[in-house]
């Protein structure tokens, strides 16, 4: 997915997109790599009647990818605001740190995700708070990123 959009933003000489996505694309090669379930949306996720337990099928995707992929692949139909929103509210209420890794993961598929999705995504209102989250984010010195540095 990430060299298909890389691509299709060369192909249409979109020369700050292609930065944009090559920058991010360093940054989420980087990340700390989890066991994902690869192919995670609503449709791959089942719901036990009795006990409300997520069961969850079709794993041919499944190995191990950077941390964020399942997020953004299950909240993808969600605007970005209001899936920021609940992650940080589920974070909250479970008194779960702020994983930075896995928030910057999620920003970055969910950008190629919806990149792939829509042509002239970075044209869009949410490519801008997209990147203006990620900026946010990788603007920080960041733990559990190796090697990444911003190249100033």
């Amino acid at each position: 997915m990430i060299t298909d959009v890389c691509l299709a933003a060369l192909k249409r000489r979109q020369w700050r997109e292609l930065e944009r996505l090559l920058t991010m694309a360093l940054v989420v090669y980087r990340l700390p790599r989890v066991f994902s379930h690869g192919d995670l949306h609503p449709q791959n996720v089942l719901v036990q009647e009795s006990t409300g337990a997520p069961i969850f099928i079709d794993w041919d995707h499944a190995g191990m990818l950077p941390v964020g992929c399942d997020l953004a692949r299950l909240l993808l139909s969600v605007p970005p605001r209001l899936a920021e929103a609940w992650i940080e509210e589920v974070q909250a209420r479970e008194g779960v740190p702020r994983p930075d890794a896995l928030r910057l993961g999620w920003l970055i598929m969910t950008y190629f995700a919806l990149s792939r999705r829509h042509p002239d995504f970075h044209a869009m209102e949410e490519s801008r708070y997209l990147h203006r989250r990620f900026a946010e984010s990788w603007g920080r010195k960041r733990p559990g990123f190796g090697a990444v540095s911003q190249g100033h």
